[in-house]
């Protein structure tokens, strides 16, 4: 009798050990996020004609859409390229725009170059449009008394699905690298 009471005392301790840290844990709630929004520039581009300009907003659970889109025209090169991007993004926290992302991107390129005959480059520009789709790893942080300043890094890849002919009329690779450096205001 009494190890039968043992037992059901033992038995109901394990239980109770092994469900009340799940029932606590069901009943955390989920990280919250101030703000919905964030808009944001690269700075340091400007001065070398490079304008990088980046629209994100949460769409919840720890993923945000956005749409970015760069420009570059070097004062030393009439070779100027523009891409539009759109991009998905996962926050593993939980909290977008805080901490370590990864996500697609989807979008567009057009880049202006000297043709290239196959022998040597001519004087003649052209240009080459192609569709994008990229990967991308990021990690943000919101700064400031009220976490509103936002700073981002991140680098990723990107294949341009434009012809090997096309692409080699100016002597464009089929993949580019991804850099990205971010300031900006979340809201």
């Amino acid at each position: 009798m009494i190890v039968s009471h043992l037992r059901r005392t033992l038995i109901g301790a394990a239980l109770a050990l092994a469900v009340i840290p799940a029932m606590a844990r069901a009943q955390l709630p989920a990280p919250t996020q101030p703000y919905a929004s964030e808009l944001s520039i690269d700075p340091f581009g400007i001065p070398f004609g490079y304008l990088d300009v980046e629209g994100n907003t949460s769409v919840g659970g720890g993923a945000t859409i956005g749409l970015a889109f760069s420009h570059y025209s070097p004062a030393s090169s009439d070779d100027p390229f523009t891409n539009v991007d759109f991009k998905l993004r996962y926050f593993p926290n939980e909290l977008p725009f805080k901490g370590f992302s990864v996500g697609l991107t989807g979008g567009w390129t057009k880049q202006r170059g000297d043709e290239y005959n196959g022998n040597f480059t001519t004087s003649t520009k052209t240009s080459v449009s192609s569709p994008t789709l990229g990967v991308i790893v990021d990690y943000d942080w919101l700064l400031g008394a009220r976490k509103r300043f936002a700073v981002g890094l991140g680098i990723g890849a990107k294949r341009l699905f434009a012809s090997k002919v096309e692409r080699d009329r100016i002597r464009l690779d089929a993949a580019a690298g991804i850099f990205r450096f971010q300031l900006g205001y979340a809201f």
